[in-house]
């Protein structure tokens, strides 16, 4: 299986091919990396019909205090990132970045993925209006992993990004 084969496997995916394993907010909620304290996926996937095909997601981190525009749309106007990791047999083989908006609420891609730095975190200041329909197929399965009641269309385009 290629890299691509394997992000358009997930990208193509229900929830119900999924079989989901919930750890709880084992990190306490979302970490701060930059004094040094990790944290942790809340939740772990594997793909029913391929056990070597997975996915983590849920640790979340807060490396400063963000506020951009598109934030407005919505009640609460914090916002940070969070990782969805890609994994084959166990291995991370591709990470996807998301922003938590809404005081939690929702968890929506990344728009124009962000110039990576030490680490692949996000460069803070870097954020633009655009995502990708396979973003946004990993990012409503996740939704739909976790079982939230909010409607993951509507805050998408609430916020205003521009799907490609």
């Amino acid at each position: 299986m290629t890299i691509d084969d394997l992000l358009e496997a997930v990208a193509s995916s229900r929830p119900q091919d999924w079989h989901l394993i919930h750890y709880g907010d084992l990190a306490g909620g979302p970490s701060n990396l930059e004094d040094g304290r990790g944290g942790a996926h809340t939740h772990r996937a594997v793909h029913r019909d391929d056990v070597s095909l997975g996915l983590a997601f849920g640790l979340s981190y807060i490396d400063k205090k963000r506020s951009f525009d598109f934030l407005s749309r919505f009640a609460d106007q914090s916002a940070w990132p969070t990782l969805l990791d890609f994994l084959w047999d166990g291995s991370l083989v591709h990470r996807e970045l998301g922003i938590v908006v809404d005081g939690g609420r929702m968890t929506l891609p990344w728009p124009e993925p962000p110039a990576a730095n030490v680490g692949g975190l996000p460069d803070s200041e870097l954020i633009g209006e655009k995502v990708t329909r396979r973003e946004v197929a990993y990012w409503r399965l996740v939704h739909a992993l976790k079982g939230s009641r909010e409607d993951f269309d509507e805050y998408l385009e609430r916020s205003g990004l521009v799907v490609l």
